[in-house]
């Protein structure tokens, strides 16, 4: 059954996917779909990726707040911890399930205990609960 924007069209029949193989291996050669693309979408603002969870923004607003209250540049701090700069960003806005090492990284170049890091994210949580 056809879709409902190619009826009463006309369209050109395009080959399906057809097998090719290359010494030993085997590989699927896609040809490329002429389908009617929607772009009005694109001109949207792009919005923001929200966070795992409420514990996890928490806990990025805390080591957020500590960076900037040692005067500390997100990239120069992420730099210190041995992270990539992105990776940190995205630890601070709560959107990566942060490792136990990361941790301990993040609070050694804060220099303070992980569990005041934890207390903090507990404080902040609070704080946005309320």
């Amino acid at each position: 059954m056809r879709p409902a924007y190619l009826a009463g069209r006309s369209v050109l029949s395009l080959p399906r996917p057809r097998l090719l193989t290359q010494r030993g291996g085997t590989y699927l050669r896609f040809y490329r779909d002429l389908s009617p693309v929607d772009f009005s979408t694109a001109s949207r603002k792009a919005t923001t990726i929200p966070g795992l969870s409420p514990a996890h923004v928490a806990f990025g607003d805390a080591i957020r707040a500590i960076r900037k209250e040692q005067g500390i540049s997100q990239e120069a701090f992420a730099l210190e911890c041995g992270l990539d700069r992105s990776y940190f960003g995205a630890v601070e806005r709560g959107e990566r399930n942060v490792s136990l090492t990361n941790i301990i990284r993040i609070a050694e170049a804060l220099q303070a205990r992980p569990a005041g890091l934890f207390a903090r994210a507990e404080q902040v949580g609070r704080l946005r609960a309320s």
